[in-house]
């Protein structure tokens, strides 16, 4: 559960969104001796995401900027970051949490570079996790053909919230290699 956000006119207060800022916004109106009007405001936590920090209570950025675009409190509601870019924190959606780890991005450290798939002995397998059961998609024979299955599999699942691996000319150069 998120900690609750400042009120609506705190926010617009103390700050506005600024496509140019790396963080997205900077102070208007700074809260602290250390920053000035016009700064960006916040930093990047050791995660990736950007935080702020308002009379001493630190929050996530693309909650904040989420806030104040729509005037809605994402409340319990993850704020999603729609094409994955921790710094893009302007094209955010409130989602649920199964939509949010729908749309989230394939792990560093698997055998494949692309979501869903694994390396096995003769080929590549997918799988995919729907409400919390894992679905045995199948094995192909190349590690292109398994991405394509499971961006197909994972749009008939999650819709607009899945994370779709991208095949292309790179794709398939990065894998021959």
């Amino acid at each position: 559960m998120a900690k609750p956000l400042p009120l609506l006119e705190r926010l617009q207060y103390c700050f506005e969104i600024d496509p140019t800022s790396p963080s997205k916004l900077r102070w208007k109106n700074a809260t602290a001796k250390a920053v000035k009007n016009g700064d960006v405001a916040g930093r990047k936590n050791s995660g990736g995401y950007w935080e702020v920090s308002i009379d001493s209570i630190r929050y996530k950025v693309h909650r904040i900027v989420y806030y104040m675009q729509t005037g809605e409190d994402p409340l319990d509601f993850d704020v999603d970051h729609r094409m994955g870019n921790l710094s893009d924190n302007i094209d955010v959606r409130k989602v649920t949490k199964s939509q949010n780890l729908a749309n989230s991005k394939p792990r560093k450290n698997g055998s494949s570079k692309f979501k869903g798939v694994s390396k096995i002995k003769n080929g590549w397998a997918v799988e995919i996790q729907v409400r919390g059961q894992r679905i045995y998609v199948g094995r192909f024979d190349s590690e292109l053909a398994a991405a394509a299955a499971y961006n197909e599999v994972a749009l008939q699942h999650f819709g607009e919230f899945a994370w779709i691996n991208e095949i292309g000319p790179t794709a398939a150069q990065d894998s021959a290699a």
